[in-house]
C-alpha cells in the first residue's frame, strides 16, 4: 500500500514538473505554426527600439509576416518543393555564395584597420569633396502622437533633461536610436511644415510643438553650415572611414586571392570556350 502511494506521489510530482516546464517554455513564445515557434527574444533581436508604440507596431507586422512565411514554407516542404532538382541547385549555389561572402568579410575585417591619422589625411587631401552644396541644419528631433505629450516633454527639456534621454525614451522617429540626432540635413529633406519651422530658428533654440503628417515634433537646432562651407571633420568622419575601409577591404581581398592562387593547383583551358561560339 505504501509502495503504491509513493508511486502515485512520484507520478504526480513528475506531471506537475512537466506542466511547469511547459508553461515556462510557452511564456517565451509569441507565435507557433505546427512545431515551429517564434520567441519573444527573437522578435526583440529583429526589432530594435523596444518600448515605443512604433516598435510594437513593427513587431506585430514582423510576427504576422513570420506566420505567413512559415505557413508557406511548411506547405512547400509537404509538397516536396525542397527536393526538386532546380531548387536543390539554387540552394547549393546560395549556400556556397553565402559562405564565400561571410569568409571574405571576416578575412577582410581581420586585415583592415583605419587610424585617426589616415582619416585626417584623407580629409585634408580631399576637402573639396566635403563642401556643403546647400545650407545644412544640425537637428535633434522628438516625434510624439499628440500635442499634450509634446508640451510635457518640452517642459522637461527646458527643465534640463537631456534631449537624447527624452528622445530615446519617447520619440516615435527612427532617430530615437541615436538620441534624436538627425545630423546635418538640408531643408529639402524635411517635410514642408518642419522646414518652415527650422528656417525660422536660431542655433541652440528649441521649437514649440510642430504638427506634421506623422504627429507632433520638437526640434532643437544645434548648428547651421552655410552653402559652400567645408563640412566639419567630425561630421564627415564616418563617411571617410567607410571609404578608406572599403578600399582597404578590396585590396586585402585581392591579396588573399593572389596568395590562394599561388598556393593552389589551378587549371584553365579557355580554348574550350570556342565550342560555345554561335550557340544560344
Amino acid at each position: 500500500m505504501r509502495t503504491g502511494s509513493a508511486l502515485a506521489a512520484s507520478l504526480l510530482l513528475f506531471s506537475l514538473t512537466c506542466l511547469m516546464c511547459t508553461k515556462g517554455e510557452e511564456a517565451g513564445i509569441v507565435a507557433r505554426v505546427g512545431q515551429s515557434v517564434l520567441t519573444l527574444q527573437e522578435v526583440r533581436e529583429r526589432n530594435p527600439g523596444a518600448g515605443t508604440g512604433a516598435a510594437r507596431s513593427q513587431a506585430e507586422r514582423y510576427i504576422q509576416h513570420w506566420i505567413e512565411s512559415e505557413l508557406l514554407y511548411q506547405e512547400a516542404l509537404l509538397q516536396g518543393v525542397d527536393k526538386q532538382p532546380e531548387v536543390q541547385r539554387a540552394l547549393k549555389e546560395l549556400s556556397r555564395d553565402y559562405i564565400i561572402s561571410a569568409f571574405s568579410e571576416q578575412a577582410a575585417n581581420a586585415a583592415v584597420s583605419v587610424s585617426d591619422e589616415e582619416i585626417q589625411r584623407y580629409y585634408q587631401e580631399q576637402k573639396e569633396e566635403f563642401l556643403a552644396e546647400a545650407d545644412l541644419y544640425h537637428l535633434l528631433l522628438i516625434l510624439v502622437q499628440n500635442q499634450n505629450e509634446a508640451l510635457q516633454l518640452r517642459r522637461e527639456l527646458i527643465g534640463g533633461t537631456p534631449f537624447s534621454e527624452i528622445a530615446s525614451r519617447n520619440s516615435l522617429d527612427g532617430s530615437r536610436l541615436h538620441g534624436g540626432d538627425l545630423g546635418y540635413v538640408p531643408l529639402s529633406a524635411l517635410s514642408p511644415m518642419l522646414a518652415r519651422a527650422v528656417s525660422a530658428m536660431q542655433p541652440g533654440s528649441l521649437s514649440a510643438p510642430v504638427k506634421s503628417e506623422l504627429g507632433y515634433n520638437l526640434l532643437r537646432l544645434v548648428d547651421v553650415q552655410r552653402k559652400g562651407a567645408t563640412r566639419a571633420l567630425e561630421e564627415v568622419q564616418p563617411v571617410i572611414k567607410q571609404r578608406i575601409t572599403a578600399r582597404k577591404k578590396d585590396e586585402a581581398l585581392q591579396n588573399l586571392i593572389s596568395r590562394l592562387s599561388s598556393e593552389a593547383a589551378l587549371y584553365t583551358d579557355m580554348t574550350k570556350l570556342e565550342s560555345l561560339e554561335g550557340k544560344q
